[in-house]
């Protein structure tokens, strides 16, 4: 089980395949098995890095207290990730709270990314947001894990999906089973937290590397209009919009998702 020290803390991480060096970055509560449905596709062209944040699954907390556990620090930790694993420029790829990381990233560290992705997340943590975050906070402390978890799929799969491709859900849910992929609920509170207090908005006309911007047209969590939001601040950037997907549209239309990122990707935002 590969780890790289970080202070007092380590983040687990796995690696597929060789070329230019992609890092993928997961959201809340959410473990690297959530871009299982990415890197067969991915790691054809790319040597993906997948991890765990600090706190999530196989990678450790460290001495962090819960009021300094935020989208900056998690951002430092892929920063650390890769200087230990001599990479020097990455495709910095994020998703949820993964994609504020990500920007975060780009932010603070952009001699670092050669492009930026960043898909169903959001520039600043609205009042509404901030209200859904803390009800999950409520019911995750009285629910069972799998319980928690149906309780959020409302917000999670569009109804095209339900309808219709429901198997993509089962499967989902059968990973999830298989590789235990249950956060506790100090850390959830942690990453809430973290999220809570996220506000890069004034910031994002500073980035300046190819950005890919992805939403789901019937995301209720996140709604397309914060993807439009980063879309009129980072210049020079590009927004698709994949109809019939909710807000966990890498996994709904996968192969859709997959082909429109590579493109992206491999034409480093030319396209």
């Amino acid at each position: 089980m590969p780890k790289i020290s970080i202070c007092d803390a380590e983040l687990y991480y796995e690696i597929y395949g060789k070329g230019e060096p992609i890092i993928l970055i997961a959201g809340l509560g959410s473990n690297h098995n959530l871009w299982n449905w990415q890197i067969g596709d991915y790691s054809k062209y790319f040597q993906c890095i997948v991890f765990d944040n600090r706190g999530i699954g196989d990678s450790s907390l460290g001495s962090i207290q819960e009021k300094d556990y935020s989208i900056d620090l998690l951002a430092s930790d892929v920063s650390k990730l890769m200087e230990n694993l001599n990479i020097e420029k990455a495709h910095i790829i994020g998703t949820s709270m993964g994609g504020t990381i990500a920007q975060s990233f780009a932010l603070n560290y952009p001699d670092k990314v050669i492009t930026l992705s960043l898909h169903a997340t959001w520039p600043k943590t609205s009042s509404r947001l901030k209200l859904f975050f803390n009800t999950q906070v409520m019911l995750i402390e009285k629910l069972d894990p799998e319980t928690f978890g149906m309780s959020m799929a409302p917000y999670i799969w569009s109804e095209d999906t339900l309808d219709h491709r429901f198997y993509v859900i089962e499967k989902f849910r059968k990973a999830n089973r298989d590789n235990k992929n249950v956060v506790s609920n100090k850390i959830y509170k942690f990453q809430v937290r973290a999220c809570n207090n996220f506000d890069v908005f004034s910031k994002l006309s500073s980035i300046s590397c190819p950005t890919l911007i992805t939403a789901g047209s019937d995301d209720i969590l996140i709604p397309s209009k914060y993807s439009e939001q980063i879309h009129g601040e980072i210049k020079n950037s590009k927004l698709h919009i994949l109809n019939g997907c909710g807000h966990a549209l890498i996994i709904e239309k996968a192969k859709e998702f997959n082909n429109l990122t590579l493109d992206f990707l491999k034409n480093k935002g030319k396209v």
